[in-house]
């Protein structure tokens, strides 16, 4: 896999971008940002105000990930706050940071000035990425070799997170796998595990971020779900809607504490998770493949883009973020249909 580079920022798409780069919602509405840092300053902005790695300082013209200039709204009445780029120094946490979207998170927080604290069950692989950003960029890398299938592996990661005498400033729950195994088989060990994996330990892990973040009045958490969970595509649907309901959930919670909660609901990413799932590129039209695939470099980048608007839900991408919205819309019927066909794609 290619390693993410600099070039992570790439252009947003379509009338998205429009909007993204003004600080502007879908409906064309400033977004509302949370505050990171405690009294409302900006924890993730740089020492002083100082420039963050990405170039962003949170003031006027602080860039968007297509280059823009983003308004800092600190002119007019009734304005809201400004658009704050996710930038060190701090700590961040990420599961599954071995591989995959989580690999690109760990280089893109790393890139803006994070330490990091990586968890993974591929010990090798954390110890390889470790050894890449510490070369790259100089940052701190923390392993832990985890297992959140693993209740005590879960609960020793628990109280990492709670530890006040190294704070993490920004946990991302990205650890997970495809699920495709039947409804109805015999052996739901599968499903089970899944759960645990993918529901019950971001569950745990959220909890204690979220205790110990709202104790010092700043801090952010970031679930990855998925773009499955508007479908109805067996478990995996179903485990990644409560992912994200329950974002949302954790976001009304912790309104006003200075914590900001934001679930990411990724499209089709280039990377092994999709591979592993029987999803390639060549089981479709060549137009459309260009059209659905994204590098998860740019997913991690626009992620962090809109988590320093304050944005609760983030859908990578204006495609994507336009077949989300139409699944929300459509009549359920429809959305079965299409999941049956994505179903039936895989290898």
């Amino acid at each position: 896999m290619t390693e993410p580079t600099d070039q992570a920022n790439g252009r947003l798409e379509g009338s998205d971008r429009a909007n993204r780069s003004a600080g502007r919602d879908a409906d064309g509405q400033t977004a509302p940002v949370a505050s990171f840092g405690p009294d409302g300053s900006d924890a993730f902005s740089g020492p002083d105000g100082s420039v963050a790695p990405d170039g962003a300082s949170g003031q006027a013209g602080s860039a968007a990930p297509d280059g823009s200039s983003v308004p800092d709204g600190s002119s007019g009445a009734g304005r809201r706050p400004p658009y704050r780029p996710v930038a060190g120094p701090g700590w961040a946490l990420i599961t599954g940071g071995a591989v995959g979207i989580g690999r690109a998170f760990a280089w893109e927080l790393a890139r803006r000035g994070f330490d990091l604290v990586l968890a993974s069950r591929d010990a090798d692989a954390l110890a390889a990425v470790a050894a890449e950003l510490h070369q790259r960029y100089g940052r701190q890398v923390e392993v832990l070799p985890t297992d959140l299938a693993d209740r005590r592996d879960t609960l020793a990661l628990a109280a990492r997170l709670e530890d006040q005498t190294r704070p993490i400033d920004l946990l991302v729950n990205n650890a997970g796998f495809g699920l495709h195994a039947s409804l109805v088989d015999l052996d739901l060990e599968l499903h089970a595990r899944a759960i645990e994996v993918m529901a019950v330990a971001p569950l745990i892990l959220q909890a204690a971020a979220a205790r110990a973040m709202r104790a010092r009045g700043h801090g952010a958490i970031v679930n990855v779900t998925s773009s499955s969970a508007v479908l109805t595509a067996g478990d995996y649907s179903a485990i990644k809607s409560f992912a994200t309901i329950n974002t949302e959930s954790l976001a009304v919670e912790l309104a006003g504490s200075g914590v900001a909660v934001m679930a990411v609901l990724p499209g089709w990413v280039q990377t092994e998770f999709h591979r592993r799932a029987g999803l390639k590129a060549n089981n479709f039209p060549s137009w459309l493949g260009r059209a659905v695939w994204i590098p998860a470099a740019k997913l991690a980048a626009e992620a962090l883009y809109d988590l320093g608007r304050g944005k609760v839900l983030s859908v990578p991408t204006g495609r994507w973020n336009f077949a989300v919205w139409l699944a929300r819309v459509v009549p359920r019927r429809a959305i079965r249909a299409v999941s049956g066909a994505l179903t039936k794609s895989r290898t």
